[in-house]
């Protein structure tokens, strides 16, 4: 490791801001790169991640144990964020596509949303995180519409009701 890394970890260790800014302005363009080639993000989308990058940084920064230079540990830590934020993104794209695939099952045969004793608790919590994430993403319309039909509203009642086809 260079004496500069050192000396710029040190500062760092012992609450010098100036050295913060100094390892942001001197990885900043490095870990940007890293970010737009795993994530394939436009440069202008990478703001979040790049943050995100420097915030593990600093706070890891006293785990750091020295044998590497801290370039490598900054990318390290950079393809961790990227490849990080590419699982969520898969994670985000199937819960949508089952949620999708979900709805495409749904009839006017009167469906339950009633779970069945044999769900586990954890299944359950699965569960409850799955729609908790599906509701963060719906309009208050959607919302609504989803909660009239988990009551038992038909499609045809429900399209009265917001004025709307039932083939909608």
């Amino acid at each position: 490791m260079t004496k500069e890394s050192q000396q710029l970890i040190t500062s760092i260790l012992a609450g010098d801001n100036d050295a913060c800014e100094r390892v942001v302005k001197l990885y900043s363009d490095y870990v940007r790169r890293i970010l737009c080639s795993i994530t394939q993000l436009a440069p202008v989308d990478i703001d979040d991640l790049q943050q995100e990058v420097f915030l593990r940084v600093f706070t890891k920064l006293s785990g750091f144990h020295r044998k590497s230079e801290l370039s490598t540990w900054v990318y390290s830590i950079a393809r961790n964020v990227g490849f990080d934020y590419l699982r969520r993104l898969q994670q985000k794209r199937n819960l949508k596509l089952e949620f999708r695939n979900h709805l495409k099952g749904l009839d006017d045969d009167g469906y339950s949303f009633v779970f069945p004793d044999e769900i586990s608790v954890l299944d359950r919590a699965v569960m409850q995180e799955k729609i908790e994430y599906v509701f963060s993403i719906l309009t208050e319309d959607q919302k609504r519409l989803v909660i009239l039909r988990a009551q038992g509203y038909t499609y045809k009642e429900l399209g009265e009701c917001f004025g709307v086809s039932h083939n909608t």
